[in-house]
Parts: C-alpha cells; sequence; structure tokens
C-alpha cells in the first residue's frame, strides 16, 4: 500500500499531465473550426457577389458618340481607302444579341457570348493586321469581376471576322495597312491588291 496516493497528489499529477498535453483541446479545436468556417463564408460569398456584378469596362464610354448603322468610305489617293465602321454596325452584324463598346483601348462585347458564359460575361479585343486582312485578338474574358479562360470567346473573334467581311466586301479585294480605334468607330486603312 505504499504506492497508494494521496487525493492531492493525484490532482496535482493529473494537472501536470494535462499541461505536458499541449494546448489543443476540445475547446480550442471548436474555436479553430468556428474561425475556420467563417473565413470559407466570406470567400465564397466574395467569390458569387463578383461572379454576379455586372462586367466592368476598362474602356472608356463616351455617351455622346452618334451609333450609325453604315460605314464610310474616304478615298485617299492612289487607291488607298480608309473605312470607317460604327459600333453599331458592328454589333447589329453580330449573331446574338450583344452589347459591344468601341473605344481607344479595344472593343468590348458583353452579353451571352458563348454556350459556357453567362449573361454577364465580357471578351476585351483588340483589332490587329495580320497577313494583310484584319484580325481580331483577344486580350481577356471576365465574368462579372473575375477573369475566365480565353478559349471560352474564341467564337466570339470568329464571328467578328465574318461580321467584317459581311459589312464591308471592299476589305475582301484589299491589303489592309492599319488598324485604329476611335470612340465608337473602328478605323481601317486599306489600299488595292
Amino acid at each position: 500500500m505504499k504506492n497508494r496516493r494521496t487525493s492531492g497528489g493525484f490532482y496535482k499529477d493529473l494537472d501536470a499531465a494535462r499541461e505536458k498535453s499541449g494546448s489543443c483541446n476540445c475547446v480550442t479545436f471548436v474555436i479553430l473550426f468556428a474561425l475556420v468556417f467563417i473565413l470559407i463564408e466570406i470567400i465564397v460569398f466574395s467569390f458569387f457577389k463578383n461572379l454576379k456584378s455586372a462586367p466592368n469596362f476598362e474602356g472608356s464610354s463616351n455617351s455622346s458618340v452618334q451609333i450609325t448603322n453604315n460605314f464610310s468610305k474616304v478615298d485617299l489617293g492612289e487607291g488607298n481607302a480608309q473605312l470607317s465602321l460604327s459600333q453599331g454596325q458592328l454589333c447589329s452584324a453580330m449573331p446574338q444579341n450583344l452589347n459591344c463598346l468601341i473605344s481607344k483601348d479595344g472593343i468590348v462585347i458583353s452579353g451571352k457570348i458563348s454556350l459556357f458564359l453567362p449573361q454577364n460575361a465580357s471578351v476585351f479585343i483588340m483589332p490587329k493586321v495580320k497577313d494583310e486582312k484584319v484580325s481580331f485578338e483577344i486580350s481577356k474574358c471576365t465574368i462579372g469581376k473575375l477573369n475566365a479562360p480565353k478559349f471560352f470567346s474564341y467564337s466570339i473573334a470568329q464571328a467578328l471576322n465574318k461580321s467584317l467581311s459581311k459589312q464591308i466586301p471592299e476589305l475582301e479585294n484589299s491589303k489592309v495597312q492599319d488598324v485604329e480605334l476611335e470612340e465608337g468607330v473602328m478605323l481601317i486603312s486599306a489600299k488595292p491588291k
């Protein structure tokens, strides 16, 4: 019976064992779980808030720009010409009901761009001259305020190319030299082949 401890020694040993086991107990585990849960909720909430928000146009829009549905051709002499295409004409020839904005920073097309993208998707496009033709390069695709992969919007660049050749058939027999963007207008400088 010499190994029998007194009740005071037992509690001292129990307290010492508790201190050695670390500070992780049920209470701290519950608090940690609650904090992680709250953090995950905040992240999910902000993700869906950004996903549902309206597209953020980085280009400037000018409400005083008159949108017309025709293009004009200015003869610059020696067969050179400058063609101007308004954003109204560019949008009217698109296969879907989309909104578009032409600014100095690029062309922004928003709406239901493809089957895989929601209604608040936007594509930022820059026209370039490639092989003496106008080519549209996708610079960014967004859903609300979140970036999306560019491959979702490749069909819109093809639709723009078709739209351009349909609206301005003169471009088929021309060598495009330069493409410039102004507020509400795309200017194409070309010469005959």
